[in-house]
């Protein structure tokens, strides 16, 4: 058995196992995001595991693909919508399932033709999840080096007279050019890359405009990118010129609050207190009032998943969980700062994005 089957396999054992401890037979998987990790298939399918197969049913336009890409699975086509689900039927027999977060239409339409015998289960897909394997974490680094590269180019380019949107689709060709792709979170932002410039950054999730970048702007730069199926998510705040004394306090603010977060996400920290401790380092400076998001969130297949790092998150940090640490001020129609790694937790911490945090004056 070759180490990419070695992987999956364990994969859904371990989910199994856990549905199976709630009284299931078999899990049904959904999302691609799941589907994905579950067999290195990402697209549109169904995907059935039992103790004895597992089954992949796909439409007929993406049987070839699944055949080339999914690992150790039984690949059924069917026409698209209703004929998917009857499949299912067939091979679910008598059990019992759980599944993902299903569309609602579809929950509907599967629990007709199994009633009383599928049920959601989100939390045992989110429990598997959390935890990165080897495999996950070694994607990881090599995605946290090309977004180091990612900024090195930003900054290359990054002067007076550029728009936001040069530069955000000048990151974005690069990314390409570094085999890895733009990701586009629909409810926060339209842009794969936030570059927002002068009153725009003092806007967590600003929308790209054709903005000319001037002197004395802060110039936030946010990258998502996902290399090899993993999201990488860093930001750098630069300043175009030499920065006030006011604006050099609140970027030490900002980066003692982001040290100090990324020193304590270790093992056995409960979500709630690294948020607390990095919320802490702002209140400190009177900037309590600007910071107004969560300190960080889980990566993996998604930008955004558990873990939360947010006030009165009670879950404990794991060894192998990958999170974000992103604290951020934002003075209305002024500026913003932020800076946020993607990290590792462990002990010491995994810092997955190394690019310099030290303000650096164009």
């Amino acid at each position: 058995m070759g180490l990419k089957s070695l992987i999956y396999k364990r994969r859904r054992a371990k989910l199994l196992n856990l549905a199976c401890k709630k009284g299931y037979d078999a899990v049904f998987v959904s999302s691609p995001q799941n589907i994905f990790y579950l067999t290195n298939y990402w697209g549109e399918g169904y995907l059935l595991i039992d103790f004895s197969k597992t089954s992949l049913i796909v439409p007929k336009l993406e049987y070839e693909r699944a055949k080339i890409e999914a690992i150790d699975v039984d690949i059924v086509k069917a026409e698209r919508g209703g004929a998917m689900l009857e499949n299912v039927k067939k091979l679910a027999l008598g059990y019992k399932l759980c599944t993902d977060n299903l569309p609602t239409n579809t929950f509907i339409s599967l629990s007709s033709l199994l009633p009383n015998r599928i049920s959601l289960e989100l939390e045992i897909f989110e429990k598997v999840r959390m935890i990165k394997d080897d495999h996950e974490i070694s994607t990881l680094i090599r995605g946290g080096e090309i977004m180091d590269k990612l900024f090195t180019y930003a900054l290359e380019i990054l002067k007076p007279g550029i728009t936001e949107r040069a530069l955000a689709a000048y990151v974005v060709s690069e990314m390409m050019k570094l085999r890895s792709d733009p990701v586009i979170h629909y409810r926060t932002s339209f842009s794969p890359v936030i570059v927002a410039s002068g009153p725009n950054s003092s806007l967590p999730h600003a929308t790209v405009t054709d903005r000319v970048v001037e002197r004395g702007d802060f110039v936030i730069v946010d990258i998502v990118l996902r290399h090899d199926g993993y999201v990488i998510d860093a930001t750098r705040t630069f300043h175009i010129g030499k920065a006030s004394d006011e604006k050099l306090k609140h970027y030490e603010a900002v980066l003692n609050a982001q040290l100090e977060g990324t020193r304590y996400a270790i093992p056995g920290r409960k979500a709630g207190e690294l948020d607390r401790i990095v919320r802490k380092c702002l209140e400190d400076k009177g900037l309590s009032n600007f910071f107004i998001h969560s300190t960080g969130h889980g990566i993996g297949l998604d930008v955004h998943e558990p873990p939360w790092i947010r006030p009165n998150e009670s879950i404990s940090l794991e060894k192998g969980m990958a999170i974000t640490i992103e604290p951020g001020i934002y003075i209305p129609n002024k500026y913003g700062i932020r800076i946020e790694d993607s990290i590792i937790v462990s002990n010491p911490p995994l810092v997955l994005t190394r690019f310099t945090k030290m303000l650096r004056e164009v």
